[in-house]
């Protein structure tokens, strides 16, 4: 019986062995994180997020929610109708959109393993790249300059513009952050929502900031 047992032990350690041997554990490739800044995806999801300076009804008020510690439902569905959505259920399809997009680049890229920093990064590197400048329209309205296109008004210009692409590409990284947080709940939503609140609240300063530059022109 012994031998009957050693036997059938070393046979059972060989099939194992075989088998990890024919059948290897796979271990996930994923692509490298500097190709990022070329994946339509990605450019897509800094677009749709720049378009909030055009979008929002009212980006001061937005703002403000920002320094809301949480936000209700009532806060919610105030925030989503300021920054442009026709219902709730407008911004939650926006967000479940934005999500999957997010979504396919964690499966291809494993992004939430690189830091906020990071992400910053390579989505401003994104935003100055000849191919996001010529993909995106103007939206950015310098009306407010007038006929003057003096230097020091193009300069301050030029300063805004910086400071949203600053503004949105942390906006992108923290909507990462929230992952895939289910919208149809409270938490999930929230989280969504706060990035929205706090980008309002720094493009409202890039505005301020733009305005105090061109007044001292």
């Amino acid at each position: 019986m012994k031998k009957i047992i050693t036997t059938l032990f070393v046979l059972i350690a060989s099939i194992l062995i075989f088998s990890f041997t024919v059948n290897p554990k796979e271990e996930t490739s994923y692509r490298s994180i500097q190709e990022l800044s070329s994946d339509a995806r990605f450019i897509g999801l800094l677009q749709d997020q720049l378009q909030l300076v055009n979008k929002a009804k009212d980006l001061k008020t937005l703002a403000s929610y920002d320094s809301k510690e949480s936000l209700s439902n009532a806060d919610i569905n105030k925030i989503s109708t300021l920054a442009g959505y026709k219902s709730r259920a407008d911004y939650e399809r926006a967000l479940k959109s934005k999500i999957a997009v997010i979504k396919s680049l964690e499966k291809d890229y494993n992004i939430s393993k690189y830091s906020k920093s990071q992400l910053n990064q390579i989505g401003l590197t994104t935003m100055n790249s000849r191919n996001f400048k010529a993909a995106l329209p103007v939206i950015i309205d310098d009306g407010d300059v007038g006929g003057n296109t003096n230097e020091c008004l193009e300069l301050c210009a030029d300063a805004r513009t910086a400071c949203y692409a600053v503004a949105t590409t942390a906006a992108v990284a923290a909507h990462i952050g929230c992952g895939a947080a289910d919208v149809t709940v409270i938490l999930g939503i929230a989280c969504h929502t706060a990035v929205l609140a706090a980008q309002a609240a720094a493009l409202h300063q890039c505005d301020v900031t733009y305005a105090q530059c061109v007044n001292g022109c």
